[in-house]
């Protein structure tokens, strides 16, 4: 476990290089930037404060065995940014920039999959009853829902018999109003 202070401090030092860090610069000058707050962060590992000859060593060498490490798959986007760092700052951001891309370009098509499994026993049976007119309002949806077989009311919920799945009936109109938007559309 971590020293909360050092966290904090961590913090702090990340904050004030995010701040500080060129805007709208080339990846060059963002890479070395990059290379600055990592310098930053060995100092802050080595307590007394090297000297900067010392610090320029330190820091070479901690390049040098991270970029040389095969610390394995889980770690192999960092091991790749901290290789093209110690070789090429500008690669190592253009690299960043691409991974960041990628990431979020699979994030946006998980995102829109369909999840066939997210809607209740209950939701299910809303959209049965909406399939046959679409135009019901909520409170005769709820009707539809007492006069089932499958549902119980207990206090102020609809509960499914079968998988127990409940459904607060204050909660009804916007679960119908949900529903009736995946059915007509």
């Amino acid at each position: 476990m971590t020293n909360p202070s050092y966290q904090n401090m961590l913090q702090q030092i990340i904050d004030d290089w995010i701040a500080s860090a060129p805007q709208n610069e080339t990846d060059d000058e963002l890479g070395h930037a990059l290379i600055a707050l990592v310098q930053i962060l060995c100092q802050l590992r080595h307590t007394p404060c090297p000297t900067p000859d010392e610090q320029e060593r330190l820091f070479t060498l901690i390049i040098k065995r991270l970029s040389a490490a095969r610390l394995g798959p889980k770690y192999s986007i960092p091991e790749a940014i901290l290789r093209r760092l110690s070789e090429d700052p500008g690669d190592a951001v253009r690299y960043l920039s691409r991974h960041l891309a990628t990431q979020s370009e699979q994030q946006s098509r998980r995102a829109q999959s369909p999840r066939p499994n997210s809607r209740n026993s209950i939701t299910r049976l809303i959209e049965e009853i909406l399939e046959g007119n679409i135009k019901l309002s909520a409170k005769m949806v709820g009707l539809a829902l007492e006069e089932s077989p499958e549902i119980k009311i207990i206090g102020d919920e609809y509960r499914h018999v079968s998988d127990a799945s409940t459904l607060k009936v204050s909660n009804l109109p916007s679960r119908v109003s949900e529903a009736r938007k995946r059915v007509s559309g």
